[in-house]
């Protein structure tokens, strides 16, 4: 039977992720247009993007011009603001880049036979799905999925520093293996937890959702710190003959 509060951390994923869709339909390529309309060799620096953003600035390699050295647009189009923005900027490229490899990885489409009032006929492609749509729900899928070291629900972990854990580990995942420096057992260098835990996807799309889907979680955890903390302190009072009350 669903508890109370089942029902909150649902909601609250559903939340986060609306608002980072909400972001990537307003994101823009190096040349200040559309996500979706930026060329092919331009959007090789999408998931790089979304890796500069969601990894800790502590951990961010910069230029002498500071923009992160995986960063692969112009200098100027970076920029970096608070974490929750960061955050948010981070998921957003990684749903943007998984909707271009979903994209460009596709077949090329069936044709239709159309046919005209005057019996002749002619082809034309069939529409193209709603990929992102598509891509939306491996993500819901996959954050459902996630589990912390303790076998939980990620967005709730109480081990110290678990939201840069998780931010360093979808970073992991969001870059393309060329990019990603890798220890003698195979696993990233900048992999923040046990070596058992990567995944060594055979898939890059498979990558990309499960970059997405921990960012989503890394979310949720800050805003339950940032509301856990924001309480006041329970006050205990002391009487005198020594015994709280």
């Amino acid at each position: 039977m669903p508890t109370q509060s089942m029902k909150v951390d649902t909601t609250r994923r559903s939340a986060v992720l609306a608002e980072v869709l909400e972001v990537y339909r307003r994101l823009t390529g190096p040349g200040n247009e559309p996500i979706d309309e930026i060329t092919e060799t331009t959007a090789v620096g999408i998931a790089p993007a979304a890796a500069c953003y969601a990894m800790p600035p502590w951990a961010r390699s910069t230029g002498a011009d500071e923009k992160p050295l995986l960063w692969l647009w112009p200098a100027p189009t970076w920029g970096a603001g608070d974490r929750d923005q960061e955050l948010s900027l981070a998921a957003a490229f990684g749903v943007a880049a998984a909707v271009d490899y979903a994209r460009r990885g596709e077949q090329p489409r069936p044709t239709l036979s159309v046919v005209r009032e005057d019996g002749s006929t002619s082809r034309r492609r069939r529409p193209e799905p709603d990929v992102p749509g598509w891509v939306v729900g491996l993500v819901e899928q996959r954050r459902a999925q996630l589990v912390d070291l303790d076998g939980g629900d990620p967005a709730r972990s109480l081990r110290p520093r678990a939201d840069e854990r998780m931010a360093l580990a979808a970073a992991c995942y969001l870059l393309p293996s060329e990019l990603r420096a890798q220890g003698r057992s195979a696993v990233p260098l900048m992999w923040a937890m046990p070596d058992h835990l990567w995944i060594d996807y055979p898939d890059r799309l498979d990558e990309l959702i499960e970059g997405v889907a921990l960012l989503l979680a890394t979310i949720e955890l800050t805003d339950v710190t940032r509301s856990y903390r924001s309480r006041p302190a329970p006050l205990t009072v002391i009487d005198g003959e020594g015994n709280g009350a």
